[in-house]
């Protein structure tokens, strides 16, 4: 029996993060063409930095501090939303803290989840 390295697991947890984004992108209407596609092994949105779009990103570490004039649809292994997103969260991945403003909904899913941050109505 083959033994799993810590490098096969961040192959397929990229790999598992890789499907669950191609699957939000199916999912998405047609008309929502238009977006912020970033992947890696670090994907970060800085502090300061606004983005004017929708984001969708794939890696190993996603950070989003900055601003979303949007909506942040992402997969990885930890994902941190402490900035603000003007829309919806969609995230899936083994440690999600959102801790951010969000303007919309937040829909996660994941093995360590929390949700702590102020809610626009």
């Amino acid at each position: 029996m083959a033994v799993m390295t810590p490098r096969h697991r961040r192959w397929f947890a990229a790999l598992g993060g890789s499907i669950i984004v191609g699957a939000l992108f199916a999912w998405l209407p047609v008309g929502a063409s238009a977006a912020d596609l970033r992947q890696g092994p670090s994907v970060t949105i800085s502090r300061g930095q606004t983005i004017n779009d929708d984001i969708y990103a794939a890696g190993g570490t996603i950070s989003i501090d900055g601003n979303v004039n949007g909506s942040v649809i992402a997969a990885g292994g930890t994902i941190t939303v402490s900035g603000t997103v003007s829309r919806d969260v969609m995230v899936a991945g083994g440690t999600i803290n959102v801790t951010g403003k969000v303007g919309g909904s937040i829909r996660a899913a994941g093995g360590n989840l929390t949700i702590n941050g102020p809610h626009w109505a």
